[in-house]
């Protein structure tokens, strides 16, 4: 694959992920309550909501701000914690409610993956 359609696979598959946390942040933003309820019944503290708003909202943030490459780093690392801890809660829960956390983990590796090639061709 040359490099400009890598560029454009790696900014679809980023902008479909930025697209869908941004969704998810309006959501814990918006609808709080119906959340915090959500995370109490599968086992969390309400408060938690707010942490995870603000970190999805900062990896938002760093996957698109490229000036710092260890802060993009991070916020890879650190929503694939939150991917993994919500497709394995939704399976311990049993509720069948974990394919959006699947899609945004597979979001997130083409995102990744594609970012490592690019700069292995630079």
């Amino acid at each position: 694959m040359n490099v400009k359609s890598l560029k454009i696979t790696h900014w679809v598959f980023t902008g479909l992920l930025c697209a869908m946390l941004t969704l998810s942040v309006v959501m814990y933003l918006t609808d709080t309550e119906n959340v915090m309820n959500m995370m109490e019944a599968m086992g969390f503290p309400r408060w938690l909501v707010y942490h995870i708003t603000f970190a999805k909202a900062a990896g938002i943030v760093f996957l698109l701000y490229r000036k710092k490459p260890i802060l993009t780093e991070w916020a890879y690392a650190g929503l694939t914690f939150n991917f993994c801890l919500a497709i394995s809660t939704h399976v311990y829960n049993g509720d069948g409610e974990g394919g959006g956390a699947i899609m945004a983990l597979t979001l997130l590796m083409a995102s990744y993956g594609t970012r490592k090639m690019l700069m292995a061709k630079s």
